[in-house]
């Protein structure tokens, strides 16, 4: 296998079009849309990762200039009335924030081990994005 960051074999996350850059070390990795949730609504947070860590899945890039918005995004949903998320609570988020919001619907539920076990999608922000949206058609 040849060193990470080459482009073949484990990248480094600095060098990868999914991470996005926090500071000169720590980053978020987006290169996957999130997975339905057990519970009730939830907010996605991508995984933080250092600038020296890398994976198999990752590309060489230049961030986020590689991604598709939330926003802009197939998958992406805002039902309820007039388009706008609800939430009983506002989880983590600001009001404010949930006014953009919608759920990513990249992924389908998977099967668990509880009859009747109810999962969610989770809710992000028209300006995130991750490494599985496609565009919409125009």
């Amino acid at each position: 296998m040849e060193q990470p960051g080459t482009g073949r074999g484990q990248l480094y996350c600095t060098a990868c079009a999914f991470w996005g850059r926090l500071n000169p070390t720590l980053g978020v990795c987006r290169r996957h849309a999130p997975c339905p949730v057990e519970g009730d609504a939830a907010v996605a947070h991508w995984s933080e990762t250092r600038a020296d860590q890398g994976c198999g899945d990752g590309e060489p890039g230049a961030g986020r200039a590689a991604m598709i918005s939330c926003g802009a995004c197939i998958y992406w949903m805002r039902p309820g009335a007039g388009g706008l998320l609800a939430p009983t609570d506002f989880v983590d988020q600001p009001r404010a924030w949930w006014q953009q919001a919608g759920y990513c619907a990249r992924h389908a539920p998977r099967p668990g081990h509880e009859p009747g076990a109810r999962r969610v999608w989770l809710a992000t922000h028209a300006s995130d994005a991750c490494g599985e949206g496609v565009a919409r058609p125009a």
